[in-house]
């Protein structure tokens, strides 16, 4: 580290010049892990007077600087002097633009090919997973917790075009509902529900386009809170120079992601012009306020609790928003073409049918009831009971009574999931089998709660 910091004493004795864009912060350096990009005039002295300070870190540490891993990087400077500097110092020529971490250091817009490692990243980890049984809940928690991580840490540091993030997105999608990157017609409900708040009826993920661009005015906090990054001394000093943010003007020699940052002038306005703490503007707090809310919803707190069981969790979310595939709904889609009940054969399968009006629900609710000492007619009415629900799972039993309803709800599902399994398979020895395999199922769960 005393020897990078020598760089910047060295150009202040002359020994080189700064680049023509680095003199006002006096950047000679940066250093990345194990990776040092240098800064300084394109002329043979200069350069030789950085392969000097080189020199001297070799013999104070022993470690010679590996011409053939290094590059050059160079723009306006004649042919002539080109051959000369790598006549002089050994390096490789690069070619512009320079790519670090595969990608492309560049003041335009960036585009789909400059983005295609972040994707290619993405789609291995779904590969990856894709030959894992996961079920919703473990899909629904890798993707918020790697997938959303792996993109929001790009998007801190560059902005993505509008095209890579509906891209990611849409990688998410596939992966939550198919488990691999394989379309994902026929989801049972709309992203845009998913990535809303539990309060709201969706699974608590963030919409990426909202995540972008809180990302984005992140990027104006920093401008406007001054906090210390090399990137906002260099912009005051080249690109406001006497102005601040919110008076300079966009202007053609300003990078894409600058104008693009001032353009977002009038948002950044209305959201930070009562702040007066920035070190407690955090990115939750400007996603909060940007995103689009919608109407909360009075059961989410039956199913989303401390300690809940994601997979069965999902699942009550599913049969609340009334998004199973029983039979009703597979028949309008021509999946079936027999829609009767396959546990008690008598009416048609719905997810009220299913329930609460068929007798195996009847039998199983009516225990749990009497499990939870609660005495209550039995409803046949799903607004009623979700009403009665929402009224009464609260308090103290509340852990217990929630704990019993997913109960009831995974073992009826586990139940239905058997019937259209015996769909499929058809008539026959096999079938038979599968029925007995449903029943079994059921026996087995009445006996281990003492039904």
């Amino acid at each position: 580290m005393n020897v990078l910091f020598s760089f910047n004493v060295a150009a202040k004795n002359g020994i080189f010049r700064f680049h023509t864009k680095c003199k006002e912060t006096s950047l000679t350096y940066l250093c990345f892990a194990d990776d040092l990009l240098l800064f300084c005039h394109g002329l043979l002295d200069s350069i030789l007077g950085v392969v000097s300070i080189l020199e001297k870190f070799y013999e104070f540490s022993g470690l010679r600087l590996n011409a053939l891993k290094s590059e050059l990087f160079v723009c306006g400077v004649p042919v002539s002097l080109l051959d000369q500097i790598q006549s002089a110092i050994g390096f490789k020529i690069g070619q512009l633009p320079v790519r670090y971490l595969r990608v492309s250091l560049v003041t335009r817009k960036l585009t789909s090919k400059d983005c295609s490692a972040l994707l290619v990243k993405i789609k291995n980890r779904i590969d990856h997973w894709s030959s894992r049984k996961l079920s919703f809940g473990g899909r629904l928690q890798l993707v918020k917790s790697v997938l959303s991580s792996i993109f929001g840490y790009w998007s801190r540091q560059i902005i993505l075009p509008k095209g890579v993030v509906n891209d990611i997105e849409k990688l998410c999608m596939r992966f939550f509902w198919k488990s691999s990157d394989t379309t994902a017609r026929g989801a049972r409900v709309s992203w845009s529900q998913i990535c809303s708040l539990k309060s709201e009826g969706g699974l608590g993920l963030r919409r990426l386009v909202d995540w972008s661009k809180a990302c984005c005015l992140m990027l104006v906090k920093n401008i406007l809170a001054g906090e210390g990054s090399l990137w906002i001394a260099w912009i005051k000093d080249y690109c406001f120079k006497s102005l601040d943010y919110w008076n300079v003007d966009r202007k053609p020699h300003f990078s894409w992601i600058l104008n693009k940052l001032i353009k977002l002038r009038e948002e950044a306005r209305r959201l930070f012009i009562s702040v007066s703490i920035w070190p407690q503007i955090k990115g939750g707090w400007i996603w909060d306020r940007i995103c689009d809310r919608r109407d909360k919803v009075g059961w989410h707190r039956l199913i989303w609790f401390p300690s809940h069981i994601p997979k069965f969790s999902i699942i009550a979310w599913m049969v609340i928003l009334d998004r199973l595939p029983t039979k009703d709904r597979l028949a309008r889609f021509g999946i079936v073409t027999v829609n009767v009940c396959g546990l008690c054969g008598d009416n048609q399968e719905s997810r009220n049918h299913l329930f609460l009006e068929c007798s195996f629900a009847r039998v199983i609710w009516k225990a749990i009831l009497h499990a939870c000492g609660l005495q209550l007619q039995l409803l046949t009415c799903w607004d009623n009971a979700m009403h009665w629900m929402i009224s009464n799972l609260k308090g103290e039993d509340f852990m217990e009574l929630v704990g019993a309803h997913e109960k009831a709800l995974s073992t009826i599902d586990a139940a239905e999931t058997g019937t259209v399994a015996e769909q499929s398979i058809g008539e026959g020895p096999e079938g038979d089998d599968a029925t007995e395999s449903v029943y079994g199922k059921f026996q087995n769960g009445k006996e281990k709660w003492g039904l």
